[in-house]
This record gives C-alpha cells, structure tokens and sequence, in this order.
C-alpha cells in the first residue's frame, strides 16, 4: 500500500479563493480527483463538494469587497454594475412613437430580383407575398 500524499490544505484554500474547479485543484496538486476527494472527506470530515464551497465563497466575499472598495472611492463603472446587481438598476433604451403612440413598422420585401419559378413557388407554398407586396 503506498504511502498517502500530504494535501496542501493552505494551498486548496487559497486556490478555491481564485475559484478553481476540484479538477484544477488536483492537477496542480498532482493527485487524481477521487484521492483529492477522499482526502478532503478524511482530513476535514466535511463532503469535499461542501468544504470547496465554503471556501469558495470567501473568495467571493473578498472580491466584492475590492470592488465595493472601488465603488466608494468613486470608481464610476464600479458604482454602475453595483447599481445593478444590488440595487436593480437598469439602463433603459426607450424609443417612442409620435405623441407616444406605438412605433408603426412597415415591412416590404422586394421581389423585384426573384425570378418567375420563384415567385411561383412562393405562391404555391400560400405565401402569397405578390398580391401583398404590390409585385404583378
């Protein structure tokens, strides 16, 4: 039986910080992802999936400090996507009609480069397109 590889546990936490995926994890580890499983579960008693998350999510913590830190020292971008993320703020992109009736579309296809079979067909499916769009 071969002798067990120590975890580097300060270094999954630090990489869970950055938001690494348990097979990243391993890898730079250089351990396959059941032992890195298996020894999460029997070193910290915790399932692997709940120890990485909970880890994970100081790292996530930490990034939406920096980022409030920004915000107030008036980092307009910051401010904005905060805005919206937290405060539900949206841009709006409002385009009106005239005395704010609905904006009319008019759609016109020209068939005017459709050859004879084409128009054809497209009567014969029912499309009809012809008579609609003032084309003989």
């Amino acid at each position: 039986m071969g002798r067990k590889k120590e975890v580097n546990y300060i270094l999954v936490d630090d990489l869970c910080h950055i938001q690494c995926t348990a097979e990243e994890i391993a890898a730079i580890l250089h351990i396959s992802l059941a032992t890195l499983k298996a020894r999460i579960e029997e070193d910290t008693g915790e399932e692997y999936l709940e120890y990485l998350f909970k880890k994970r999510i100081v790292g996530k913590k930490s990034l939406l400090r920096k980022q409030w830190e920004l915000a107030m020292r008036g980092d307009r971008t910051m401010l904005i996507w905060l805005g919206k993320q937290y405060l539900g703020q949206v841009e709006r992109h409002e385009i009106g009609g005239i005395k704010d009736r609905p904006i009319q579309i008019e759609r016109k296809i020209d068939f005017s480069d459709f050859s004879d079979e084409e128009l054809a067909m497209l009567e014969k499916l029912g499309i009809g397109l012809q008579k609609r769009n003032g084309v003989k």
